[in-house]
This record gives structure tokens, sequence and C-alpha cells, in this order.
């Protein structure tokens, strides 16, 4: 077979669902499971009737070490096997606890709804909501992406985001099952019990389950009273845009505006990147965390902000993007 195939499969459930992502090959298909328990199916075709379930990430490992373009995969004694001439690697089969992957075999037994067209705006706005969810569980509802027929939203209680772009129905979905939508890049979803689905034109479906919370009411969190104008300086979305191209796997940047200096800064993983830029303020010095990338998309529509002693609020055209703001040093 065509080992780049299966590698765009696996780089794209690694990318979605991280390396300890759980892959499930049976009946001639692989399907991935997240450790949230959301699940990819079918990830790619493979002419396997045998079922076993590995780790993704040890084959994106072996793959990447085969420079052959033309692969064999087996299954022989529990082991995944990736040959090509005179080179052989494998990955042991894992029995799981408590199978994950008994979702997918209860999913296809299930009939959906209707499939309905995604809205023009709901990936970007599911994504940005996701980058915007705390990625601890001690809160569920701050984890979660909050969906109703008017708007999506999330927030982790410092930062805060909303669209109006709405689905049929209300669902809490947890943000890291979404975070890299966007490589799915669904065209419709469908909702059926617990479940919600979104399915690209490829036919490759998420699935992840709606959680059965109380979400709070964030519309006081929105507003802004008292506030003033801040005027960003011209070229700051495109410093923020470089924080993220730099410091790989940041949905998090520190701002702090000091003495008519503002300054944005990022880091991840022991590497870190900054800019600095004159910007007309003579309020006083603060910090903020911000998303680069929903910071950098409004501010190329808007270079203006609302300002008051709490938070910061920017304006697009169908979304708002809150941050609540502390003074230099509390």
């Amino acid at each position: 077979m065509d080992k780049g195939n299966l590698m765009r499969g696996v780089n794209v459930v690694t990318q979605i669902m991280g390396k300890d992502a759980l892959l499930l090959v049976e009946d001639g298909q692989a399907s991935a499971c997240g450790s949230d328990l959301s699940v990819i199916v079918p990830v790619m075709d493979l002419e396997l009737e045998e079922r076993i379930v590995v780790e993704v990430g040890k084959i994106q490992r072996i793959l990447k070490a085969i420079p052959d373009d033309e692969i064999e995969v087996s299954i022989d004694d529990n082991e995944l096997v990736i040959e090509a001439e005179n080179k052989r690697g494998g990955v042991d089969g894992i029995s799981v606890f408590d199978d994950p992957f008994e979702l997918k075999d209860n999913l296809e037994s299930l009939e959906f709804d209707e499939w309905r067209d995604c809205p023009e705006g709901l990936v970007d706005a599911l994504k940005n909501c996701a980058d915007t969810t705390s990625e601890s569980l001690g809160s569920f509802s701050l984890a979660c992406v909050h969906i109703t027929p008017d708007y999506v939203e999330a927030t982790d209680n410092y930062r805060l985001y909303r669209a109006h772009i709405g689905m049929d129905g209300e669902y809490a979905l947890l943000g890291s099952a979404l975070k890299k939508i966007e490589l799915i890049n669904p065209t419709e979803y469908g909702t059926v019990e617990d479940m919600v689905a979104f399915r690209n034109d490829s036919g490759w479906t998420l699935f992840v389950r709606s959680n059965n919370i109380q979400y709070h009411d964030l519309s006081k969190a929105l507003s802004l009273k008292d506030g003033r104008e801040l005027v960003f300086p011209e070229g700051f979305s495109e410093s923020v845009k470089r924080i993220h191209q730099a410091v790989q796997a940041m949905d998090r940047a520190d701002v702090s505006i000091s003495k008519g200096t503002v300054r944005v800064r990022g880091e991840h993983q022991g590497a870190w990147y900054e800019e600095s830029r004159r910007v007309d303020f003579d309020g006083e010095d603060m910090e903020f965390a911000i998303s680069p990338s929903i910071m950098a998309n409004l501010l190329e529509k808007r270079s203006k902000a609302r300002i008051n002693e709490q938070k910061i609020r920017v304006d697009g055209d169908n979304e708002v993007y809150c941050v609540s703001l502390s003074s230099k040093g509390a």
C-alpha cells in the first residue's frame, strides 16, 4: 500500500487526538479514539480483517523511520507489522479495559436525525471556543464548549468567546475534542441521543459526547460598562500571529501594557517568543492573557477595543472576545 496514505491518516489523528490516541483496525477499516472518548470513523481503509487496537503514536514513529513509499501492513500474533523490502517494524496490540470502541459499535446501530449543513463560520467558531476552554476538568463546565441554536461560546473564567452562529439543539462538548476540528473540515453535522457528529466530504465522522451540565449565563461577563477605547498599534495582529507561529501548540499569549509600550509574549515547552510596540494608551499598567489565533483574526477586522478596569472587549462582525485584566504586579 502507499505509505503516504497511511501516514496522512495517522498524522491527522495525532494532531486532533494526540499521540496516545488508540487506533482500532477491524473489518478492513481503521477508526480512532481519543482520551476524551471522541471517536473518528473511519480514518482509513486497511485490507486487514483481523481486529487489533494499537497506539497511533507508535505507528507514526515506525512510518517516519521507513523511507520507502510502498509498504505492507499485516497483523501477526497480536502485532501490527509494517514492512518494506529489508525493513520491518511492529506495534504490540493492547487490551483495552472498558473498550472505548464499544462506542463505535453502538454508533453503527444508531439512526441519526437528518444531516444538516454546517453554517458558514461554524468550524472556525468551534475552534475559537475550544481554544478558550480550560484544560482542567476541576470545573467541568469551563472545559466545555456551549452550543445553542443562537450562538456558541466558551470561557475559562479569564477569557470568554462567543460567536452568533448556532446549531439545532443545546450541547456541552469537551473543548479538547474540538481543538483541531478544522483538520477534519466538516461540512455537515448530525445528532443522536447524547452524541454530536461532524462529517466531512470524504466521509470522516467525528463523534463527540454531549455532557449533561447546566452551563452558566455569560451575558453579564460579556457586558462592558464605563469603558474607553484602546487602539492597538499598526501591525499588532501580525505580532500576535508570529507568536503563534514561533511557539507551536500555544493557545495562550501574555500581553502587558506599560508606559506606552505593549509587549506580547508566548511560551511553550522551553521555547518563547516576544515582540514590543508603542501604543497610544495612558491608562494604568496592566497584564492579560489572550488566545493568539482569536485575537489576531479579530484585530485584522478591528484595530480597536473597549477597555475598563476589569476587562478588555474586542468585537467582530458576529463575534465577541473578552479578557479579564489584572494590574501589573497584582
